[in-house]
């Protein structure tokens, strides 16, 4: 094509298909997680637990066959986080499902939402 885009944007763009979710474990984050995962994209998840279960890594693995890489950490842990990505110079996406989520904890437990 003349004057114009000869490939498609894929071409232009290099990925190495590895996405990031931050609180990956939770309801909508494995949900995520294994559509990702079945789409043959390597997943990396961290999360605190807070909300969710470990168990859950076990259960994507058992409906699609494939694991995530799974780290134990807080999302506000930069050095931490700091290490993933060091370890993981793959990661080029990040989905980002950390939060706190209930609004009437707010008042009893508001350092935790930096209140």
């Amino acid at each position: 094509m003349r004057g114009g885009l000869a490939q498609s944007p894929q071409n232009y763009c290099h990925t190495t298909n590895t996405r990031f979710l931050p609180s990956g474990t939770g309801y909508i984050g494995s949900f995520t997680a294994l559509a990702i995962l079945e789409a043959d994209y390597k997943v990396v998840i961290v999360d605190n637990l807070y909300n969710s279960s470990e168990e859950v890594l076990n259960r994507i693995e058992l409906i699609c066959g494939k694991r995530p890489e799974y780290y134990s950490l807080d999302i506000t842990d930069e050095k931490a986080l700091d290490k993933v990505f060091e370890e993981h110079p793959d990661i080029d996406n990040v989905i980002h499902f950390a939060a706190l989520k209930v609004s009437s904890n707010m008042s009893r437990e508001g350092r935790q939402y930096g209140i």
